[in-house]
């Protein structure tokens, strides 16, 4: 009987530990993806050119509005806050040969959003009137007639107070640049009877105005390369010359250093005024450029490199 006694074998089933569960492979999977998206973003940035990588820097840069002898007077009666150390605005002397044979002195996208904040942050009611572009030639500011709230006065070369502050304020940004100005006058196709002024005289004076209320502001005289009136010759809105808004002030400031003796300078001046206004989007640049890329790599297997020229920008700015 003993013989044939059952034998029967326990076998416990040790439990693990949590070390050994699945929980670790998500944070893991997590981890993992996060960075091979940050190795693929290091990648796409390294693929994009210097000149919108550079681009991309000056979009998010914050821009000071008012250099360092504004801000004290700003301050007077008090001690003065330590600003962060700018590195100082190169003077003509001072500007590397390439600068003065003719490169650029600051991005036109910089002059254009230095404007366009000075005139919100002190003249906010006529921010409507003054449009700021960038051209092929340099970045245009041009002063629109605004019956509310005019430039000048009627059939005058005289600026009004908000003209004259508007001018002040934009000849103050410009003052630290070393780039030529060309200032000219606009009106639109109505003759006044008897006046004192034809629209050729008028617009030539305004325009001289304009120049006087800019090196008020801190402008020098010996940035500008030209002061001129157009009369009714080159309308805002070709399609209705009688259009007060085609009375108007049109700063350019030139997009580069001028040279001694003032070589290249008539070319430039020449070019300007077939230029249509357009307004870049870095943005959108730097979108279409990644856009452009993956949507390559798809087809191929092998990155695509951007092209010389950027993706055009949506329509420019219409007043």
């Amino acid at each position: 009987m003993a013989e044939n006694k059952s034998i029967i074998i326990k076998k416990i089933k040790k439990g693990h530990s949590a070390a050994h569960g699945g929980a670790w492979k998500v944070a893991y999977a997590d981890f993992m993806t996060a960075m091979m998206a940050f190795f693929l973003l290091m990648w796409l940035l390294s693929m994009v050119v210097p000149e919108k990588r550079a681009g991309v820097e000056q979009y998010f840069k914050e821009f000071s509005l008012f250099d360092k002898q504004n801000a004290l007077d700003v301050r007077q009666g008090g001690a003065m806050i330590p600003d962060k150390e700018k590195p100082p605005v190169p003077q003509r002397d001072e500007l590397t040969g390439a600068a003065k044979e003719g490169s650029l002195a600051i991005q036109p996208v910089q002059i254009q959003q230095k404007i366009r904040a000075a005139v919100n942050v002190n003249l906010p009611e006529v921010k409507d009137q003054i449009f700021v572009d960038v051209t092929e030639a340099g970045v245009r500011i041009q002063l629109v007639y605004d019956e509310k709230n005019p430039m000048f006065a009627k059939g005058s070369p005289e600026l009004t107070a908000s003209g004259r502050k508007a001018l002040q304020i934009i000849g103050d940004q410009l003052r630290p640049l070393p780039n030529k100005v060309v200032v000219e006058g606009h009106t639109d196709s109505i003759n006044y009877s008897g006046g004192k002024y034809t629209n050729w005289e008028l617009s030539t004076q305004r325009a001289s105005s304009a120049r006087v209320a800019m090196e008020q502001g801190g402008m020098t005289e010996d940035r500008l390369a030209r002061v001129s009136g157009y009369a009714a010759t080159q309308p805002l809105f070709p399609d209705d010359p009688t259009d007060g808004r085609n009375r108007r002030i049109s700063v350019l400031v030139m997009n580069y250093v001028a040279p001694e003796g003032g070589r290249g300078l008539q070319e430039a001046l020449g070019a300007e005024g077939q230029v249509k206004p357009k307004q870049p989007n870095i943005a959108e640049e730097l979108n279409a450029t990644i856009e452009q890329m993956l949507s390559a790599e798809g087809r191929t297997g092998v990155p695509a490199k951007p092209g010389d020229k950027p993706a055009a920008p949506k329509g420019g700015h219409k007043p």
